[in-house]
């Protein structure tokens, strides 16, 4: 049995992450996304740059909706009734946040607009530009921490913070 999947990954135009709100009809989309710690350089987002410091997807959100709650993590915002974090970062994110002085002025994301009946298209994306990433780093980007330590190259090692 032969399998071939074509994947188009074009991403559109970067947006400071602090300023989604005024962006919020063009992130009403569905597909992968990139948030790098400043704008990136160049016509075309390269997803593989050092300056990437999160790969994610939007499946059953729109990339809106996510960096909502990325910003909600930047931010470190709480619940007014409960004092709870209103979104639950990972290890390796919390530590950036505060590398970053809880700023997402810095961060700007990056999406690409895919359709929605094929969400494991979308899945797929996200995995490749995960993979392409870490064996050009032999790391994730920092903030998906879910694969820092687990998915590292193997021979290689990587940092446990990233770099100041």
């Amino acid at each position: 049995m032969r399998v071939q999947i074509e994947l188009a990954v074009d991403f559109g135009q970067p947006v400071r992450l602090s300023e989604i709100a005024t962006h919020r009809r063009q992130l009403l989309v569905h597909g992968v996304y990139v948030i790098t710690e400043g704008k990136p350089s160049g016509k075309l987002l390269d997803p593989s740059t050092a300056e990437v410091v999160y790969i994610g997807k939007a499946i059953k959100q729109t990339v809106h909706g996510r960096c909502v709650r990325h910003v909600q993590s930047v931010l470190d915002a709480r619940s007014s009734k409960s004092g709870k974090p209103l979104s639950g970062p990972g290890h390796s994110f919390k530590k950036y946040r505060e590398r970053i002085k809880f700023d997402p002025s810095v961060l700007w994301v990056t999406p690409d607009v895919m359709a929605t009946d094929l969400p494991y298209a979308i899945s797929c994306a996200e995995e490749y530009l995960l993979h392409h990433y870490l064996l050009k780093h032999s790391r994730y980007p920092w903030c998906n921490s879910a694969g820092q330590e687990k998915h590292a190259v193997p021979g290689t090692s990587s940092p446990a913070t990233p770099p100041h």
